[in-house]
């Protein structure tokens, strides 16, 4: 079983940003919203897979076999199961390795790539780094071996989980990172009741009504974190 840490999401700041003071004042509270957000995504897709949008199915067979390199393979438990790595079609491949419908996580690689950053004020998760995948490969070495062959790096090529997410865009028609409308209402909730909190301290606000569905463990757990310093 390949586990996750759900609190370990990258949060990253840029460099031009990390002296100004007053920048990364203002980017603080975002960039925390957004941390809490995207781990409630995280969980709401790899672990109960439920995407925002409803996927198209995995390919089905044809002419051109799934090729899946080795180390992958013995990755995710399978290192005999096809010769050369070859499957009939992306569907044999997930079944064979115990994948859970929906999830997009055969090895949690492209998961653990998952980071909240900024944009200008504003902070987006965003999948980042490497990791081995399927399509990795062995880097051509110069010279040959003993016996007059070419020789390849012993460790495969890691590839950029953001080709693994946009690899699971084109094919299947989904944004992993895509948030529900009820996550959105929810931040909305979280963040009006943040405002309605401050402007209360001061000169009194009364009750907040906000006409708007929230989930209750994804709006707590928002207001915990912009509550900490």
């Amino acid at each position: 079983m390949i586990k996750i840490d759900y609190r370990t999401i990258r949060r990253r700041i840029s460099k031009k940003a990390r002296p100004k003071r007053g920048y990364l004042k203002a980017i603080r509270k975002p960039m925390k919203l957004q941390q809490e957000r995207a781990e409630f995504c995280r969980r709401r897709v790899a672990v109960k897979g439920k995407p925002a949008s409803k996927p198209r199915n995995y390919s089905g067979a044809s002419d051109t076999l799934y090729y899946v390199h080795p180390t992958y393979l013995s990755m995710v438990g399978l290192p005999n199961e096809a010769e050369d790595g070859r499957f009939k079609s992306s569907e044999e491949f997930h079944r064979k390795a115990g994948t859970k419908a929906n999830t997009f996580k055969v090895t949690g690689g492209m998961w653990s790539g998952l980071t909240v950053t900024h944009h200008l004020r504003k902070a987006k998760s965003q999948i980042e780094q490497t990791s081995i995948g399927k399509s990795s490969k062995h880097r051509k070495l110069k010279g040959k071996d003993k016996e007059g062959n070419q020789r390849f790096s012993k460790k495969p090529t890691k590839v950029r989980n953001s080709a693994k997410a946009w690899t699971i865009f084109k094919n299947l028609g989904i944004n992993i990172l895509e948030a529900t409308a009820l996550e959105d209402d929810t931040s909305l909730a979280a963040l009006a009741a943040e405002a309605h909190s401050i402007v209360d301290q001061y000169i009194g606000a009364g009750n907040l009504e906000l006409d708007l569905k929230v989930d209750r463990k994804l709006y707590r757990s928002i207001r915990r974190r912009l509550k900490r310093r």
